[in-house]
């Protein structure tokens, strides 16, 4: 975890885009609208399933260069 933290912190532009996924959830939450809320907080962890597969492949890449 700690090592998918260092790398996704320091993706450009992510840490903002987080803060704004996380506002959207919140939002809605005191709107109380439970179903924006849900697919707001479905799109976040969608887009860091995708970070991790980033994540992975440049693992990868370390792993083939040190080879």
């Amino acid at each position: 975890m700690r090592v998918y933290r260092r790398y996704v912190t320091f993706q450009p532009g992510r840490m903002t885009a987080t803060i704004g996924e996380h506002g959207a959830i919140l939002d809605a939450i005191r709107r109380n609208d439970p179903a924006v809320a849900f697919n707001a907080a479905i799109d976040h962890v969608s887009l860091l399933e995708d970070d991790i597969v980033d994540l992975i492949a440049a693992l990868s890449e370390q792993d083939a260069g040190a080879a």
